[in-house]
């Protein structure tokens, strides 16, 4: 129930009123022109479709405190869209069309009563040809990763790379390429059971190819193979991106991934160097006062012998003398 009174008995008051009680319509006031009283207030529901028309009852809806008087009349009627499809009449409630056809949304923008429209649905394939190239991208730059820990001297070839005696870095490069070139028979009923079936390779380099129009053939072929390739039959068949994740994350998680155990061991072989080099060091301060003590002891003692060796050479000279 909305209250006008004398606080708010104007076209102003009334819209106020009406938006701030949260009904269902939506109160503006316009200027149609027309004459001394050109101002209306205007209803408009704030939901579409046929069920949203507004019906108007003023008495139950404003309690009028004087004698004043509404006329309400109605200048568009609430209705349903509608378009007709291979003959059958369709309704929706907005312009929007969801699943008249299946797993096709469309949206109307216009009345067209004469010229029929001819609506073209085809498969766009550009989102999963990106996802897998971002996949494969991916795959490629951890593979250079790798390749780098491996690297050796052109001339001596000599390994120069962090990791090159590192077991377990080759195994996972390993375990990555036969993932991305094996053929995965656990994927049995599936249309496709490899990479190189829609058109991934590999190259001499070890990096992985996409020849993109055989990937958009397997994918118009059976899409949901292609999907199912890389992200398996089941929660216990695992696909291709399962896989490689299950390598990468062995390596590299935070709780006890090899990388993460090796770190830590890294850590403690580091510590314990520090530790040995300090204790080295101490020793090695120890031995230098013990040698330069002895080096001043020796220059004392030499400084003495000297001052003797001088007294001893004089007095030779005395005895000399005397017995000339």
């Amino acid at each position: 129930m909305i209250t006008i009174d004398s606080s708010n008995n104007t076209l102003a008051g009334i819209r106020d009123a009406i938006n701030s009680s949260g009904g269902p319509v939506t109160a503006s006031i316009v200027n149609d022109g027309s004459g001394a009283s050109p101002y209306r207030l205007v209803l408009t529901s704030n939901e579409t479709g046929d069920d949203a028309d507004i019906t108007h009852d003023i008495a139950s809806v404003l309690t009028l405190t004087n004698d004043a008087a509404l006329n309400a009349d109605s200048s568009n009627t609430a209705q349903d869209a509608q378009v007709t499809i291979n003959g059958l009449a369709i309704y929706s409630e907005s312009n929007t069309f969801v699943d008249a056809i299946d797993d096709v949304t469309f949206e109307i923008s216009q009345v067209e009563t004469d010229t029929p429209l001819t609506l073209t649905i085809s498969d766009d394939f550009t989102t999963p040809i990106s996802t897998i190239s971002s996949f494969i991208a991916s795959y490629n730059l951890v593979l250079a990763e790798f390749s780098a820990a491996f690297d050796t001297d052109d001339t001596t070839g000599a390994s120069t790379g962090t990791l090159s005696s590192d077991i377990s870095v080759q195994i996972a490069q390993n375990r990555l390429a036969n993932i991305m070139t094996n053929v995965h028979y656990e994927l049995a009923g599936n249309a496709f059971q490899s990479l190189a079936e829609i058109g991934i390779t590999m190259n001499d380099d070890g990096l992985l190819d996409v020849d993109t129009d055989v990937l958009e053939d397997a994918l118009t072929e059976d899409a949901d193979s292609v999907k199912r390739l890389f992200q398996g039959m089941s929660s216990s068949v695992d696909g291709i991106a399962d896989q490689a994740y299950d390598v990468l994350y062995d390596l590299t998680n935070s709780a006890d991934g090899v990388f993460t155990r090796k770190s830590r061991i890294w850590d403690e072989t580091i510590d314990d160097l520090l530790d040995l080099m300090e204790e080295r060091e101490d020793r090695i301060e120890t031995y230098e006062e013990l040698v330069r003590s002895k080096f001043n002891y020796l220059e004392e003692l030499l400084s003495t012998l000297e001052a003797q060796s001088s007294a001893l050479e004089g007095l030779q000279s005395v005895l000399d003398s005397s017995n000339s």
